[in-house]
């Protein structure tokens, strides 16, 4: 992945990166025995390229300045992954093994990188890498378990605060002063999305009892979202029924023997009777309609809403 600071407009920004790529080239080549580049990006007002890479055996390693000058330093040992800069380049966190679990969460400065006496600190174990939000001010909001039981927690360098519990999706806003995420129920059947202030701890709910929150997202200080309801609808079992006499058993008529008759004391009997006969299958299947109107079956019904504010 790659990012770079904007400069004086596109043109600038294409500079930057063109350099920050023909860097990471010159510094590979220099570098023996790299899995793979991690993480690249500029840092800082001054633009320094900052490189996080894995070497065959490993060893997770973060690299600095110019490819000449270049003198890699050790940030862990062992299977680290998903590292994440701080959107001003001054914080990196990743992703690797302890005694507790795979999935341990470990933090440190750039600046302290390399330094004597200096080893990224661990923040969690059990932790959910595939959402992790680094902060400028050196914390972090993260996930912690598995599931929809997953709890979302806030890091602010010495110490994890739980914001939620039941937790499986979270935006932070632009400012990173407030967080909404979804808070499911015990039986993971229906949720709540709450904005949370990250200085305070106060919680407001946006929307209450819903069965699915999607596309999440933070604009220009607003929050918006998209969210279904659901229940049981009662439908009428005729809704399921295919009734391809529907329209001519409507339009038919129970026989009267008066239309029947022919004058003095003659009635047509036989035509009479010959038509209820063609009747009485008419006369069924409208009782049968008529039931199957009564009867209902419970169906699960959805709604689709959008939230924005």
């Amino acid at each position: 992945m790659i990012a770079a600071e904007k400069k004086s407009g596109r043109a600038g920004w294409v500079r930057s990166l063109k350099a920050i790529l023909l860097l990471g080239v010159a510094l590979l080549a220099v570098i023996a025995g790299v899995a793979g580049v991690m993480r690249l990006r500029s840092s800082g007002s001054g633009g320094e390229a900052l490189y996080v890479y894995a070497t065959d055996d490993g060893q997770l390693m973060l690299c600095r300045g110019s490819a000449a000058g270049a003198e890699p330093v050790l940030l862990a040992e062992g299977m680290a992954r998903d590292v994440r800069f701080s959107k001003n380049g001054k914080y990196i966190y990743f992703v690797a093994e302890d005694e507790v679990s795979n999935a341990a969460l470990y933090a440190i400065s750039v600046a302290d990188a390399g330094k004597q006496g200096t080893s990224p600190k661990k923040v969690s174990s059990d932790v959910s890498a595939d959402q992790l939000e680094v902060l400028d001010n050196g914390g972090a909001l993260f996930l912690k378990g598995d599931g929809r039981r997953r709890e979302l927690y806030c890091y602010d360098g010495s110490e994890s605060v739980r914001l939620a519990g039941g937790t499986d999706l979270f935006v932070l806003n632009e400012q990173q002063s407030q967080v909404c995420c979804t808070e499911w129920d015990d039986a993971g059947s229906t949720a709540s999305l709450y904005r949370i202030e990250l200085r305070s701890g106060e919680r407001q709910a946006l929307v209450e009892g819903v069965s699915g929150v999607a596309d999440l997202r933070y604009a220009g200080g607003k929050i918006s979202f998209l969210y279904v309801t659901g229940g049981k609808e009662e439908v009428p079992m005729y809704c399921f029924a295919s009734d391809r006499l529907a329209a001519s058993d409507a339009a038919a008529r129970q026989p009267d023997a008066a239309d029947y008759y022919t004058g003095g004391y003659s009635t047509d009997w036989d035509a009479y009777y010959q038509a209820l006969e063609e009747w009485y299958p008419v006369e069924a299947r409208n009782r049968i309609r008529q039931e199957l109107k009564k009867w209902t079956y419970p169906i699960d019904c959805y709604t689709l809403y959008r939230y924005d504010g």
